[in-house]
């Protein structure tokens, strides 16, 4: 079954874990999305903590880390 936060209309696909039109990666989806491990999924975990959708920032931040200032 898959993750009640993923949502596919035709072949548009987002995640409703986080605010805005984020596409999960391949790897997300193979991984988290189609497979019901979605309690295993940064994404949705960060959402169920948080109690609302992330910020595309937080969710980048999720997947890539932090962005560091050059200085």
């Amino acid at each position: 079954m898959a993750c009640p936060l993923y949502q596919q209309r035709g072949t548009r696909c987002r995640c409703l874990a986080v605010i805005g039109n984020i596409v999960p990666t391949m790897h997300e989806r193979e991984t988290f999305c189609w497979k019901g491990q979605e309690a295993d999924c940064p994404t949705y975990r960060a959402n169920v903590s948080a109690g609302r959708p992330l910020s595309e920032q937080q969710y980048m931040d999720l997947w890539t880390g932090p962005v560091k200032q050059a200085g």
